[in-house]
């Protein structure tokens, strides 16, 4: 047998799995939980979990914001990411344009297109975080 380890005893393995239990229970940080494990492994398993962690914690991430997203789309409002990314341009009409027929609905039309685009992009934010969501997951 090669390497340091001689026998099973050195690998410091808890065979008892109620004791096992509440020591990784009692661990309040990845860095404690992964002092639980026999050193043998802590390395290996260390780097492990905490990739896991930051998974993990990158997926809720997402899914905090996935909820956020659908509210705001739920309430016809606009999350800043997309309401300061496309702002309604000042777009200046000449008044004999405006008064006539034509152009009385101007306005309201560019405005409506604003809307249309920040809706388009919300739609598309939602789904993209859902691809993210789903990776991660």
């Amino acid at each position: 047998m090669s390497g340091s380890v001689k026998s099973f005893r050195n690998l410091e393995v808890t065979h008892d799995s109620k004791e096992l239990a509440k020591t990784t229970a009692g661990a309040s940080t990845l860095p404690e939980l992964i002092t639980t494990i026999p050193r043998a492994y802590q390395v290996l398993l260390g780097d492990y979990l905490s990739k896991k962690f930051r998974v993990a914690h990158k997926h809720a991430n997402v899914m905090s914001t996935i909820s956020l997203y659908e509210r705001h789309n739920t309430d016809s409002s606009f999350p800043p990411i997309v309401r300061n990314s496309l702002k309604e341009p000042k777009l200046q009409f000449a008044k004999e344009f405006l008064s006539s027929t034509q152009g009385s609905a101007s306005p309201e039309t560019f405005k409506a297109a604003v809307e249309q685009a920040r809706k388009n992009v919300l739609t598309a934010a939602i789904k993209e975080k859902k691809k993210e969501s789903a990776h991660l997951a």
